[in-house]
Formats: C-alpha cells, sequence, structure tokens
C-alpha cells in the first residue's frame, strides 16, 4: 500500500519511523491521534515550548497548535496543515519553512501547491500518523519526512537536525506513549 509521505516527498533523504503496539482496536487509536491533542504530554509541551523560546521573548508567542483539526496554514499564519487524509487509517500533515532560523519562516501554499514546490532556500517538512491493525490492537506510528528545495538548504537542515533530531525524536517516542498510556496503561514501543 502506498503511504501518503510517499506522495508528498518521494524519495526523501530524511525518513524517521517510530511505532507503537497498543493493545486497543484501530478505531480508537485513529480517534485519539486524529481528533484529540496530541501534545498532552507535559515533556512535549516542554521542547515545544523551549523552541519558541526566541519567538515569545520577541513577543512573537503562538499558542500551541497541538491538534490536527487545529493545524490550518493561512497567509496571516503560515505553518503546519493537514495536506492528504485517508480517514481512520492516516493523516499527513506538512509544512515549508526555513527551520533551522530562531524565527521560522513559513510559507503558506494549498495542498495541491505543495507538492509542486520548489523554490531554492527551503526545507518541505512532512509527518504522518498512520494507524493498522495489528495482533489484537493497534500499530501506531509517526513517520517524519524532511527534504530541501536546494543543496544549501539541505545543508543548512542538517547542521539544524544534528542539535534538534534527538529532541524531535523524543517528542514523537512521547507522543507514542502517550497515547498507549492513554487508551491501554501500556505499550511496546518500537523505534
Amino acid at each position: 500500500m502506498v503511504e501518503l509521505l510517499d506522495r508528498l516527498l518521494p524519495g526523501a533523504p530524511l525518513v524517521e519511523i517510530d511505532e507503537v503496539v497498543i493493545d486497543a482496536p484501530a478505531q480508537a487509536v485513529w480517534a485519539a491521534v486524529r481528533h484529540g491533542s496530541i501534545g498532552g504530554a507535559g515533556f512535549v509541551r516542554l521542547l515545544f515550548a523551549l523552541r519558541t523560546i526566541p519567538e515569545r521573548l520577541l513577543g512573537h508567542g503562538d499558542d500551541l497548535r497541538l491538534r490536527i483539526d487545529e493545524m490550518r496554514s493561512s497567509p496571516e499564519r503560515p505553518g503546519f496543515q493537514l495536506l492528504l487524509e485517508e480517514p481512520g487509517r492516516e493523516a499527513a500533515v506538512g509544512a515549508i519553512g526555513k527551520v533551522w532560523r530562531a524565527r521560522i519562516p513559513f510559507l503558506h501554499v494549498d495542498a495541491a501547491a505543495w507538492e509542486a514546490f520548489a523554490e531554492p532556500g527551503w526545507v518541505k517538512v512532512a509527518w504522518a500518523l498512520r494507524v493498522t491493525r495489528h495482533e489484537g490492537g493497534s500499530r501506531l506510528a509517526i513517520e517524519a519526512r524532511v527534504d530541501a528545495t536546494d543543496d544549501l538548504s539541505w545543508l543548512r537542515f542538517r547542521r539544524y537536525f544534528r542539535v534538534i533530531g534527538p529532541f524531535s525524536r523524543a517528542i514523537r517516542r512521547s507522543l507514542l506513549r502517550g497515547v498507549a498510556r492513554e487508551l491501554e496503561g501500556g505499550a511496546r514501543l518500537r523505534a
């Protein structure tokens, strides 16, 4: 089966997948991740808060929008947005930005333009939440992909990701454990 990120960022040079097996029906897992808060864990909120310190010091702090339903890029507030969805199975979110900057400039593009965007100087970041049935329960996966529109931007991203990568992984794994705890009181994390 073709995953949604294969449409958005095929051949992306950065691909990371984390997953957890949860003793809960796929429908319950989907409802929790698709319409619930995906950043409820204090650790996740702390890491996001640390990342936005420069913006908040400049008086540009923004509320953390940690529900997929609330991720809506607009010309006034560009950023992450839902790009593709297979209801009940997978949702893919993405943004185009210069993530290596302290105050990240994001671009607003609609979902169709997102796939075709190639202007030099940017990276395209996408992640998907995917729920599948697994041995009496469910498997929840988070897949993150990143690609750049030119070599210099990729170099800048790689430098940035050497520092931020461990925190990104920690956020994803914390999110998975939090969903598992919420739905069943435990989980078997696979990274």
